[in-house]
């Protein structure tokens, strides 16, 4: 993988690169209805959340209606969580981490039914990259190892401006469809994030993410 690290974190007060809805990056809708239904049932209030998003054209795109395979933007999440974490008053990082993974306990069972259907290293590791093809159109997965405890790997692709929300919400996701497959005690985290190619708004970078767990 090519050095050197991306400098982090990244400031939040800087201009998204697009104006939301316009980027070239894209997840799935699913992602952003479980994340507005989300922060909506933790604070109690959508209206108080959608308010608490400064930045106009972010708070308009938080407000509409996805549908969970349509294609979206992926850029504005970064901003709709930052604004969620000042709501709340956590910090930015462990604030994605751990409501991914809890708003993930949630929705995996149901809409990823299929990571449950293999047990074993080998499955865990063909899950992860077809999950995340599934939810994005910009991330590619390359796991190097993997045991009955433990897996690394790159996730290549992510947008510079994505960079530290995309590494913690990976971590976030993953941990708990690990702990879902039966695992206790795992640890979820991101080593290094390096730049790929490209400039300016379209410079990407890839994150290498570790994960340990004990079996029951």
């Amino acid at each position: 993988m090519p050095r050197p690290p991306v400098p982090l974190p990244f400031r939040f007060d800087e201009p998204l690169p697009f104006p939301p809805g316009e980027s070239s990056y894209r997840v799935r809708g699913l992602y952003y209805d479980r994340l507005i239904a989300y922060t909506k049932n933790y604070v109690g209030n959508l209206e108080v959340v959608l308010r608490s998003i400064e930045h106009a054209g972010v708070r308009a795109f938080a407000g509409q209606r996805f549908s969970w395979t349509g294609w979206y933007d992926v850029l504005p999440a970064a901003f709709i969580c930052a604004s969620f974490a000042r709501l709340i008053g956590q910090e930015y990082e462990s604030m994605v981490r751990e409501h991914t993974r809890l708003g993930a306990l949630e929705v995996i069972p149901s809409a990823f039914r299929f990571a449950f259907r293999i047990p074993g290293p080998s499955a865990f590791q063909g899950q992860t990259a077809q999950i995340v093809a599934l939810m994005t159109d910009f991330a590619k997965v390359r796991i190097e190892y993997a045991t009955t405890t433990h897996s690394d790997g790159w996730t290549g692709g992510v947008p510079v401006y994505l960079a530290t929300h995309w590494a913690n919400t990976i971590s976030g996701f993953f941990q708990a469809l690990i702990e879902l497959r039966g695992a206790v005690n795992v640890r979820a985290r991101y080593t290094d994030i390096v730049k790929e190619a490209g400039s300016g708004p379209f410079e990407t970078v890839a994150i290498r993410h570790e994960f340990d767990w004990e079996l029951r």
